[in-house]
């Protein structure tokens, strides 16, 4: 899931071990290594201002873990600042049972962030997607309109079709992104 060699320490040793898909873990998985994109970050300090309180929601698609991590602020909890929504990162802990948030959550002893492996289109003779949907579907998509045609730009579509269901609400939205392509320098058609 990430580019061999990209791994850069962030907190404590480097995380090592077997990656487990989080689909996997639970209470009684005791000391695990997972890989997660960091979807949200909540940061607080105690009433003494003298300890961090971090929260790393972080989820590898199969499921999804809070990391939390409670110390003193100082030189080892200093790089952890610099995390963004969006890292993708390896950590390696405890799985346990958090009496506060009443939930099972990940008390990571090692952090790393990696370089997320991008997917690839690898066909040679690519497809043209004929029946997707986006945001603006009155029913049933997930995902911008601009990033459905950005990606299959990316994998070297030449072409692309949205058929939201009941409304045409993506075109500006669609045209954008194609304007943005040949403008590049590239060429796309949205159907």
């Amino acid at each position: 899931p990430f580019v061999p060699g990209s791994m850069v320490v962030i907190y404590g040793p480097p995380p090592k071990g077997k990656i487990t898909p989080m689909a996997d873990v639970n209470l009684e998985s005791g000391e695990v290594t997972v890989w997660g994109d960091l979807f949200k970050i909540d940061s607080r300090k105690s009433k003494d201002e003298k300890t961090l309180i971090l929260s790393l929601y972080i989820t590898d698609y199969t499921n999804s873990y809070c990391a939390k991590i409670i110390g003193r602020f100082d030189k080892k909890t200093k790089p952890l600042e610099n995390l963004q929504e969006g890292n993708t990162l390896v950590l390696s802990g405890t799985i346990e049972y958090d009496t506060f948030d009443r939930e099972a959550l990940l008390r990571p002893k090692s952090i790393a962030t990696v370089k997320k492996m991008k997917r690839e289109d690898n066909a040679g003779n690519k497809r043209v997607e004929l029946h997707m949907h986006s945001t603006m579907s009155a029913m049933d998509g997930m995902t911008p309109a601009e990033k459905l045609v950005k990606r299959a730009y990316e994998f070297g579509h030449k072409a692309v079709a949205i058929t939201d269901h009941g409304v045409v609400q993506a075109f500006p939205e669609c045209m954008n992104a194609v304007n943005a392509i040949r403008k590049g320098g590239g060429n796309f058609k949205m159907i």
